[in-house]
């Protein structure tokens, strides 16, 4: 049940977003008996990625992770730009590579799963953060790099209006009405 599936996939720590956000897919899921795969790599690899570095990633992940692949320019001025153009200090490069953990964990997870029980008609939709898949530089690009496999990604954005949104934001941006938030 929702409950129980709550409590043991430690919702509130692994994604910290209300589960009623994410409930109309989960329900879509289980009545249409659709396959579902968790791609996230645990948060305190990425927490310790972040603040040590690639070197800082506990023994038992290591070995399950692909190597991070550190030299996609535009997807580090992506990053800076979500991280409010601030400088990031001496830890900057780690922090950096622990996006690069978590974008290349989760493609790494989606290409093996296709791999294993994918066919050449099938498709996988990734529901992730915007910031996975901005510009093409997250997620998607890695799958691309790795497997020559084209990638879509849709970008969700919330205004009580239309917006006009950067050229390659996505490759479709979706305007939904921003909910009203509780004063």
């Amino acid at each position: 049940g929702e409950d129980e599936f709550i409590v043991k996939s430690d919702w509130k720590k692994q994604w910290g977003f209300d589960f009623g956000l994410y409930r109309p897919i989960f329900q879509a899921v289980r009545e249409h008996k659709l396959p579902m795969v968790a791609l996230n790599v645990p948060r305190d690899w990425v927490r310790a990625v972040g603040k040590s570095g690639p070197s800082g990633l506990p023994e038992e992940a290591k070995g399950q992770v692909p190597d991070l692949y550190m030299d996609n320019a535009n997807h580090k001025k992506v990053f800076e730009a979500m991280m409010g153009g601030h400088p990031m200090g001496p830890n900057g490069a780690n922090i950096y590579a622990g996006q690069v953990l978590w974008d290349e964990g989760m493609a790494d997870t989606a290409l093996k799963y296709m791999a294993n029980y994918g066919s050449s008609n099938r498709v996988m939709l990734i529901c992730v953060g915007s910031g996975h898949v901005m510009y093409s530089q997250g997620i998607n690009y890695r799958i691309q790099r790795r497997s020559g496999e084209k990638t879509l990604s849709v970008v969700c954005i919330d205004s009580d209006e239309p917006r006009s949104v950067s050229n390659g934001l996505g490759d479709f941006v979706f305007v939904s009405k921003a909910p009203k938030r509780d004063p």
